[in-house]
């Protein structure tokens, strides 16, 4: 059931009372956001339960519930960054006629939830509702001011974006779906996904680059040793990798890569021609996927799609290690 406990209802009230005075500094956004993300995964969690019967929407409220538990802890880590680090300020200000727009849709809902009420309908208005409220556009002000922060906070707009993409899906999947999923793809993008390419010979690597760029922004490096500078510095949501490369190999830069971030084989791809049983015994001892060269364009891109899908969903400790396959 949608429930507050009364020391974060005081906490925001208060935080309410601060901004109507002096204006909102970008901490207490990221506070008031924390707020928001709790009213949603109660209300999401508690219609699922209610739902349970309709396996398809529950499953859907179950998924957002658990979605939205995910954002508050980063947006809760998000407020801790801000209030420590005060040289970030907020051009905006939010006013109580908005904040309490936002809410509405949660609260009228879950009012409806405690007393029995709730029907099908008024929960799917309620997501949509809250999708094309302004908790979407603050919610990617924040990001968008802290994504450069860390990598904590570039991985997390990146999961933001399929946040969007699953409730698209599930929504266009109702008869009624139509119109409100021509409305949320005017939705601003949260994050364009990265992809890295690494290859030694400038026509292969061009080529790459050029039919993943349909896919989400590529950066190219020419060996294994520029791209683990690039991966050192930022975020890519999938890595396509050649083997065999001058300088640093595609194994090498997997092993030194894989040291500071050991969730990297989640979104690494090899592309490897006339691989050897070593190769192959590496690859398959660090759940990798590969293609072999020549590979088709329509693999590659397949190939990739999953792997972006499954590097936009899995949030650290959410899944088991996978085992590998070959493309």
């Amino acid at each position: 059931m949608l429930h507050i406990l009364y020391g974060e209802k005081r906490a925001i009230m208060l935080l309410k009372e601060r901004c109507a005075k002096k204006g909102m500094v970008m901490n207490e956004l990221a506070e008031w956001l924390v707020h928001i993300e709790h009213l949603a995964e109660n209300l999401y969690g508690g219609a699922a339960r209610a739902f349970k019967d309709d396996e398809q929407l529950a499953g859907f409220l179950g998924h957002l519930a658990e979605e939205e538990a995910r954002h508050s802890r980063v947006m809760g880590n998000i407020a801790d960054y801000l209030r420590n680090n005060k040289g970030i300020a907020s051009d905006i200000s939010l006013d109580a006629v908005t904040m309490e727009k936002i809410e509405a849709p949660f609260l009228d809902c879950g009012s409806r939830l405690d007393t029995d009420s709730l029907q099908r309908e008024h929960i799917i208005n309620c997501v949509v509702a809250a999708e094309f409220s302004e908790w979407n556009d603050l919610f990617v002000y924040v990001l968008n001011a802290l994504k450069e922060a860390g990598r904590e906070f570039a991985v997390t707009a990146s999961i933001m974006q399929t946040h969007k993409q699953h409730i698209e899906k599930f929504i266009g999947s109702l008869p009624e779906g139509r119109a409100y999923v021509t409305m949320m793809r005017r939705l601003p993008h949260v994050w364009e996904p990265r992809i890295l390419v690494v290859e030694d010979y400038a026509g292969v690597r061009d080529l790459l680059s050029a039919v993943l760029s349909a896919i989400g922004t590529v950066e190219t490096a020419e060996n294994g040793k520029e791209a683990l500078d690039k991966v050192r510095t930022r975020h890519f949501d999938v890595i396509v990798s050649d083997v065999n490369m001058p300088v640093m190999d595609g194994i090498q830069f997997f092993s030194a890569a894989s040291r500071f971030d050991p969730r990297i084989s989640k979104r690494f791809l090899f592309l490897a021609g006339n691989p050897t049983d070593e190769t192959i015994a590496f690859i398959g001892k660090n759940s990798l996927r590969y293609l072999e060269k020549p590979m088709q364009i329509n693999d590659l891109q397949g190939v990739v799609g999953e792997l972006l899908d499954k590097s936009l969903t899995d949030a650290p400790g959410d899944r088991k290690r996978e085992g590998y396959s070959k493309g």
